[in-house]
């Protein structure tokens, strides 16, 4: 928890926390569509859309309806500032953010997906989105597998770590299960109430299990 508690300090200092844009929303205080989450790559700032409609429908006695027009003065604008100061301990050798655009109640997932801004710069990305609907028996797909229609209502998610079945998650959770199997304990960045490895372990031992990540037998 201690991350998470730097990492409020942080947002929650001078400046008010990070300002956004989208829509009508004009570079105002997002911290009201905001929440901070751990996640495999460390601290991730997840912005909810429809926290921001809600609030900017409330504000005065006039609604605000937001403009649904999507281009580059429309869409999401995020302003992060950081300095080397904040971020004292690093996984990998990069200075910047990773950026996973997802779902609303899908889990970011920035090992599966996304792509890295570097710092210092100002970048626009233009977004297409593209839905796979895998379908059900008798269609077979992975190779021999199959897909079950997890928006029926009597789909019930088998997944432990993460509320929101994807094909992603599940592939992670298979992962970090496999890791406390083989290490006996739990990295730190990743979900659940087992004990933490310590640093020796990780060194050596989870590092052996990310390699063998590769290997799809070992996580069906």
């Amino acid at each position: 928890m201690c991350i998470l508690q730097a990492t409020k300090k942080m947002i929650e200092s001078e400046g008010g926390g990070l300002q956004c844009a989208w829509g009508d929303f004009y570079w105002e205080n997002c911290n009201v569509g905001l929440q901070t989450r751990v996640t495999d790559m460390g601290v991730c700032f997840t912005i909810d859309t429809r926290k921001l409609r809600k609030n900017s429908t409330a504000k005065g006695s006039k609604k605000r309806e937001l403009n649904p027009v999507s281009n580059a003065i429309r869409g999401l604008s995020l302003i992060v500032t950081t300095s080397t100061d904040d971020i004292p301990f690093r996984l990998y050798h990069s200075e910047g953010y990773k950026v996973v655009l997802h779902d609303h109640n899908e889990d970011p997932l920035p090992q599966s997906r996304g792509f890295v801004i570097g710092s210092n710069c100002t970048v626009e990305v233009e977004i297409d989105k593209h839905v796979r609907i895998g379908l059900e028996p008798p269609f077979q797909a992975f190779g021999s597998g199959t897909c079950v229609n997890v928006e029926k209502p009597d789909f019930v998610n088998p997944l432990k770590r993460y509320s929101y079945y994807t094909k992603e998650a599940c592939e992670t959770e298979c992962f970090v299960n496999y890791v406390i199997k083989t290490c006996n304990c739990r990295h730190f960045l990743h979900p659940g109430n087992e004990t933490l490895c310590p640093l020796e372990t990780l060194k050596k031992c989870f590092r052996e299990a990310e390699g063998e990540r590769t290997e799809l037998d070992v996580f069906r």
